[in-house]
């Protein structure tokens, strides 16, 4: 019996040894080890002030040498609040401070590592309706946002202009105003205009330079090209 228990022990340790395994453990193989990739993930932390900052419309963006490094919706401010994001600057402790609007703009501000916004915004503050326009700028510890007086007027057809001016000039006093106008309708002066130039009634009340100089301003605004 003890002779019979050894030979079988003994068969079990050769094969071990060997690397083998026992009969009744053959056929197992061990899974080797191996990698698997994982859904690629943006984690929230501060902008970097040597990275790229853009805003489009309303989201902004932090790139670094052609590749997205996060991404935020930009919300608009407190009501009546308008956009877009126009402009962009990193602070001095990672946030990012946005030009956020164009009639009735804040100062947006955001904090990447919490995703909280704030907003703050200045009476009478305003730019015009471009794309050009409206930007921010960082000394220190302090943001800079640009301003300018605007004269806006909605609708065309039954007008009232929002007036915003940085000083007090004639009648108007400095910040915010509405102005009403008498009814107007839509292109039927200046059609009837035309008509009355047509007819030989009247000469035009401008030269063909100033309709030249006119459509050349047009299309440098829109950054197009002039041609001969």
């Amino acid at each position: 019996m003890t002779t019979s228990l050894f030979a079988t022990w003994s068969k079990r340790l050769k094969a071990w040894t060997r690397g083998g395994t026992p009969a009744r453990r053959r056929g197992r193989r061990r899974a080797a080890p191996r990698l698997e990739n994982l859904e690629d993930r943006l984690s929230p932390a501060a902008f970097n002030t040597q990275n790229l900052l853009v805003t489009v419309s309303d989201t902004l963006r932090e790139y670094t040498t052609g590749t997205l490094v996060q991404s935020f919706t930009v919300p608009r401010g407190p009501a009546p609040a308008d956009g877009p994001a126009r402009d962009v600057i990193v602070g001095p402790a990672g946030q990012a401070h946005v030009y956020n609007g164009t009639f009735n703009p804040y100062l947006s501000t955001l904090d990447p590592v919490t995703g909280t916004w704030s907003h703050v915004t200045h009476a009478g503050w305003d730019t015009v309706n471009n794309v050009s326009y409206g930007g921010v700028a960082r000394y220190g510890p302090c943001v800079f946002a640009t301003d300018m007086a605007t004269f806006h007027i909605q609708p065309l057809d039954n007008p009232a202009a929002r007036v915003s001016l940085s000083q007090a000039r004639g009648e108007y006093k400095k910040g915010t105003q509405d102005v009403k106008f008498p009814k107007y309708t839509r292109y039927r002066g200046d059609a009837a205009d035309m008509a009355r130039i047509i007819r030989g009634e009247k000469a035009s009340d401008f030269p063909p330079e100033h309709d030249l100089a006119v459509q050349e301003t047009l299309l440098r605004a829109c950054n197009l090209p002039l041609k001969d």
